[in-house]
């Protein structure tokens, strides 16, 4: 899960980074790193982001719920 949320953090930033945007901090504060001269990675890591973003994410989370919320009954039954 946390391998999952590192290349989230690592291909969101990149995905726009590789088209020239930039990340609002604030109104008047942008954080850019101009990354455009690698725009054959763009569409690779926003499918990545997205897909992981979207499905794997969320699903592993609610895998983790699950396997907390069995060991919970599990000790609550030892006793």
């Amino acid at each position: 899960m946390l391998l999952t949320l590192l290349v989230v953090l690592i291909t969101g930033p990149l995905y726009l980074f590789t088209e020239g945007e930039g990340i609002a901090l604030s109104s008047q504060t942008t954080w850019l790193i101009d990354l455009s001269g690698w725009s054959w990675l763009h569409e690779p890591a926003e499918e990545i982001h997205k897909i992981l973003a979207t499905y794997v994410l969320p699903s592993l989370i609610a895998l983790h719920m699950l396997a907390a919320i069995k060991q919970f009954h599990r000790e609550v039954n030892r006793r």
